[in-house]
C-alpha cells in the first residue's frame, strides 16, 4: 500500500504488438514498463514513510448522562405460586419480574403500551411504519449508530424499539453482569430520538436495493396476493414500493416515534432471566421509574383491517420453474374463551398430523405443508387457520381436493383416538420444555397481562386436554372450518 501511495504513474491495461513481449500492465502511452529507478525511488520513500497504526476511537460519554434521582416503586405484590413480583412505579408504569436459573448469563426485557400505529391517521402511516427503524438507524442519546456499535463493543445486550398496529414498545435482552447497560439504553429509547439524515438516507438506499428486483419474484407476488385478500385490499396492507420508500421523511417519522414514546404511564415491562430482585431493583428506580409520564389513555383502534366474507380464489401465474404453491385460509369471530382457545390449538395440531400424513406420506404431493392457527381479541375477536404447502404444478387441484376431504373427514367424525393422543403428548412434552425457557415465560406473562387471563390457569392445561375429546374437536371443525368462508390462492408457473 505504501509503494501504491507514492509512486506517481497512472498504470493502465495497454495491448502490446505482437512482435514485443507481452506483459499485464503498461504505463499509459509508452508501451513499456517504467525505468527501475521509479521502483527503486517508489520502496525508498516507502522506507522513510512513518505509519500509524489504526486506532479506534471510542468515545467515553456516559450513555446518560443526566443525574437520576431513584423514585421508589409505589407498590408492590409477590406470587409465590409462580415465582413472581409485580411492581408499580411512581410515573405509572408496571413491571413484572420472574428470576430464574435457566441460563446463566440470559435477562430478557420486554416492554409494551396499548395504541401502535392504529392511533395515527392513515396519512402518517408510512412514517410510522418506518419510524422505529428511522430512531434505531439514528443512533441513540449522544451516539450515532456507528459510534453506538463501537461503545458496545464487549458488552452483552442489545434492544430495539418496536410499533406494531396495535401497540409499541420495546424488546431487549443482556448479560447479568452488563444489566445497568440494558436499562440505561431502555431508558434512552423513551427520550427524544436523535436524527441522522446521512444514515437515513443510507438506509433508505437499502431498502430500495433490496425490493428492486422484488416483482420478479413469484414467491413475492403470490405472498402479496394473500396479504391483499386478506385483508380486503386495505391501504395499510399495501406493498412496500420504491415510491413509497421515495416519501419517506425523516422528520415526520421521528415525530411520530417522539408521540409513540412520550408517554410510559400505560406501559409495562416484562422481566425475566438471571437476577435478583436486590440487584434489579436500584436500576428499575433509577431508569424506568423516570421515563416520562403524561398519563393519557390510549386503546388501540380498529382501523378496519378485516377479511372478506364469502369465497375468494385466486390463481397467480409467475415464474417459469415448475412448482407451485397453495394458501387457504379461513377466518371469521371467534368465541375467545380459554376453553375454545386450547380447543382450537388442538384442531390446528391435529390438522397438522392429518395433512402431513394425507399430503406428504399417503399422496407423495408435497415435501411439507403447514397448519398455523390465530386467535386474537385486538381489535375484536376472530381467528385464522391457515393451510401452506408447495406441489408440483400438475398435482395442486387433487391435492386440494384432499385437503377439503380430509377437514370434511374432522367435520363428520372427529379425529382419531391416535391422533389425539399423539397431539395430547406433544403438548405435554412441549410443556415440559417450555417451562425451562426464559422466553416462555417472558411470552406468558405478557400475554395473560394483555389479555387479561390468569397466569396460573394459563400453565394447567390437564383439564383442558381431558376436554379435548373426539366430539369437542369435531365441533370446533365445524365451527371454524367454514366452505364458505375461505380464501384460496394458487401460485402457478406462467402459461
Amino acid at each position: 500500500s505504501r509503494l501504491l501511495a507514492s509512486h506517481t504513474h497512472e498504470i493502465t491495461p495497454h495491448p502490446l504488438p505482437r512482435s514485443q513481449p507481452r506483459c499485464r500492465f503498461f504505463c499509459r502511452g509508452e508501451g513499456r514498463l517504467p525505468p527501475k529507478e521509479h521502483f527503486i525511488a517508489a520502496f525508498a520513500k516507502a522506507k522513510k514513510t512513518d505509519v500509524t497504526a489504526y486506532h479506534e476511537r471510542v468515545s467515553d460519554a456516559p450513555f446518560v448522562s443526566t443525574t437520576l434521582t431513584r423514585k421508589p416503586v409505589v407498590d408492590a405484590t409477590r406470587d409465590s405460586a409462580l415465582g413472581v413480583t409485580r411492581w408499580t412505579l411512581a410515573n405509572g408504569a408496571r413491571v413484572i419480574l420472574k428470576p430464574t436459573d435457566f441460563k446463566a448469563d440470559q435477562v430478557m426485557l420486554y416492554g409494551y403500551s396499548p395504541g401502535g400505529s392504529s392511533l395515527e391517521p392513515d396519512s402518517l402511516f408510512t412514517a410510522v411504519s418506518f419510524a422505529a427503524q428511522a430512531a434505531n438507524v439514528s443512533g441513540l442519546g449522544p451516539f450515532s449508530a456507528v459510534e453506538l456499535e463501537k461503545k458496545l463493543a464487549g458488552i452483552a445486550v442489545s434492544i430495539a424499539p418496536f410499533i406494531a398496529t396495535y401497540q409499541e414498545g420495546v424488546r431487549g435482552n443482556g448479560s447479568p453482569k452488563d444489566l445497568e447497560t440494558l436499562f440505561q439504553l431502555a431508558y434512552l429509547e423513551f427520550q427524544p430520538p436523535r436524527g441522522d439524515d446521512s444514515a437515513f438516507a443510507a438506509f433508505k438506499q437499502n431498502m430500495g436495493s433490496a425490493i428492486a428486483n422484488r416483482g420478479a419474484s413469484p414467491e413475492a407476488a403470490f405472498g402479496d396476493t394473500v396479504r391483499a385478500l386478506l385483508t380486503q385490499h386495505h391501504p395499510r396492507s399495501r406493498s412496500l414500493t420504491q415510491p413509497i420508500i421515495d416519501s419517506l421523511d425523516l422528520k415526520q417519522a421521528l415525530t411520530v416515534y417522539r408521540d409513540r414514546f412520550a408517554d410510559a404511564s400505560d406501559f409495562t415491562f416484562v422481566l425475566v432471566g438471571s437476577f435478583t430482585l436486590e440487584a434489579v431493583r436500584p436500576l428499575v428506580e433509577t431508569y424506568l421509574a423516570n421515563l416520562p409520564a403524561t398519563n393519557r389513555k390510549e386503546e388501540p383502534r380498529d382501523i378496519g383491517l378485516a377479511p372478506p366474507v364469502g369465497v375468494v380464489e385466486r390463481e397467480v401465474h409467475r415464474g417459469r420453474e415448475p412448482k407451485a404453491s397453495v394458501s387457504l385460509t379461513f377466518t371469521g369471530p371467534f368465541d375467545y374463551t380459554r376453553e375454545e382457545r386450547q380447543a382450537f390449538r388442538v384442531l390446528t395440531d391435529v390438522l397438522t398430523i392429518r395433512f402431513r400424513d394425507q399430503l406428504r406420506e399417503e399422496q407423495g404431493g408435497t415435501y411439507g405443508v403447514s397448519v398455523s392457527g390465530v386467535t386474537q381479541k385486538i381489535p375484536r375477536f376472530q381467528y385464522s387457520m391457515s393451510v401452506e404447502f408447495g406441489a408440483a404444478p400438475g398435482r395442486v387441484n387433487q391435492l386440494v381436493s384432499v385437503v377439503f376431504a380430509q377437514i370434511d373427514s374432522i367435520q363428520a367424525k372427529g379425529p382419531t383416538d391416535a391422533e389425539l393422543a399423539k397431539v395430547r403428548e406433544q403438548i405435554i412434552r412441549g410443556r415440559e420444555t417450555d417451562l425451562k425457557q426464559n422466553g416462555f415465560w417472558l411470552n406468558l406473562l405478557a400475554s395473560a397481562d394483555q389479555n387479561g387471563d390468569d397466569p396460573h390457569v394459563l400453565l394447567d392445561t390437564s383439564e383442558l386436554l381431558r376436554q379435548a375429546t373426539t366430539e369437542r374437536i369435531r365441533d370446533v371443525a365445524r365451527k371454524y372450518l367454514n366452505e364458505k368462508n375461505y380464501v384460496l390462492v394458487k401460485l402457478l408457473p406462467e402459461k
